[in-house]
């Protein structure tokens, strides 16, 4: 039984990094540079575009600001980190049985899966709620079921052996996929800790403004320290969503 991950997160991480890290190698060649060519005109240009790339590249807040605000709307504290579909199985077949199964649910991680759905789903025929383990769902003469492993199990659906807390979602006994869930003990201190990561951010883009408005490229050990930092703490911040 095999699934697919979807790692556009990760990628776009890396992506949003990556122009952070070639500032940093930028402002270190400079810096080495001038060692052996001193105040060369070229070099001076080098440097100004290097202080240049380091004040207005947004850098990881392009990541943080986007997950901070998704956290803000967790459903009863809970927020899908990863959706992760069966081989042969759509995401936009998994996300609408998802939102079919949860449509009455009154468990927060339904409310959460909602959420993550969208509106996706049509009310479902009928519907059944097993408290603190799923709920199940009729749709056009097909059952559809949402929850925990046990409750899978129960229903004589193969779920995988998972670590954590995980959503899994079947459809006629056959397993769609399933969400790998965040729950409130996790989504607050990743809050905190995103928001924190924020700040520090923006106290680092700021300090690379004030080295260029009053040292000009004298302290290019600042761009490197700065632009290298930002990354790490942003990613070290979002490492539980990607």
């Amino acid at each position: 039984m095999e699934g697919k991950k979807n790692a556009s997160g990760t990628l776009r991480a890396y992506l949003i990094a990556l122009p952070a890290i070639l500032v940093s190698i930028l402002a270190l060649a400079v810096i080495l540079l001038r060692l052996v060519f001193e105040e060369a005109a070229w070099l001076t240009v080098l440097a100004w575009a290097a202080g240049g790339l380091a004040a207005v590249n947004p850098g990881v807040l392009l990541l943080l600001v986007p997950l901070r605000g998704y956290l803000s709307k967790t459903a009863g504290g809970y927020a899908v980190a990863e959706a992760v579909t069966m081989e042969g199985v759509g995401r936009d077949t998994l996300d609408r049985c998802a939102a079919i199964a949860e449509a009455k649910a009154t468990h927060p991680i339904g409310a959460c899966l909602r959420a993550y759905c969208g509106d996706v789903a049509a009310p479902p025929d009928k519907f059944v709620e097993m408290e603190g383990l799923g709920a199940s769902a009729q749709f056009s003469n097909q059952l559809i079921h949402a929850g925990s492993a046990e409750y899978m199990r129960g229903l004589k659906v193969e779920v995988p052996e998972l670590p954590g807390r995980n959503a899994f979602i079947a459809l006629e006994g056959r397993l769609l996929g399933y969400y790998r869930l965040l729950g409130p003990s996790e989504t607050g201190p990743l809050n905190t800790r995103l928001t924190c990561a924020i700040a520090v951010c923006a106290v680092l883009k700021i300090a690379v403004w004030a080295a260029l408005a009053w040292a000009g490229t004298d302290h290019m050990t600042i761009f490197v320290g700065c632009e290298t930092v930002a990354p790490v703490i942003g990613l070290t911040a979002a490492r539980k969503m990607l």
